[in-house]
This record gives C-alpha cells, sequence and structure tokens, in this order.
C-alpha cells in the first residue's frame, strides 16, 4: 500500500518487523513510498467475568486447591465456595 493512500491517523510500518508509526499528515513522508497498513481489528468481546481473577489459575485436587497468581479476599472465598462444592 502507499503511504498517500492511508488515511490521516492510520498506523503503519515500513517494513513487516519494523516500527509502528502513525500517519499525521499528508506530507509526512514521500506520498509513493510503500508501506505495510493493517486494518484495526474489531475490539474484543469484553472478557467473561471470572470469579478467581482473570489472569489467577486455580487447579482444584482431592480435597485441596493448587493456586497460581495474585488473588484478592474475594477471589480466595470463591475458590473455597468451589472446592465445598466439588466435595460435597
Amino acid at each position: 500500500m502507499k503511504f498517500r493512500e492511508l488515511p490521516i491517523g492510520a498506523k503503519f510500518r515500513f517494513h513487516r518487523r519494523g516500527l509502528e508509526h502513525t500517519k499525521d499528515a499528508e506530507d509526512q513522508f514521500r506520498p509513493d513510498v510503500e508501506v505495510v497498513y493493517e486494518e484495526p481489528e474489531e475490539p474484543n468481546a469484553p472478557a467473561p467475568h471470572v470469579p478467581t481473577g482473570r489472569y489467577n489459575r486455580v487447579e482444584l485436587l482431592q480435597g485441596e486447591a493448587r493456586l497460581d497468581g495474585t488473588f484478592t479476599a474475594e477471589q480466595l472465598e470463591a475458590v473455597l465456595v468451589a472446592l465445598k462444592k466439588r466435595k460435597g
């Protein structure tokens, strides 16, 4: 794609792994220079609510739980509830 074809505000690169630039003006670079432009993706749907934390890992074992991450008091209570449900 040519630089002149980009809309103002578009993010582009001169090479596939090059630094990302933003087009601020029509005369910022030569209009016929080739650039790599990828259409912005649609925003992802919001992550589902996970009671134990989105980035925390919980592995329920027989009568115990293996935790990996940083948990709040509410998240630890959710782990305890899940552990009790599994026991009973």
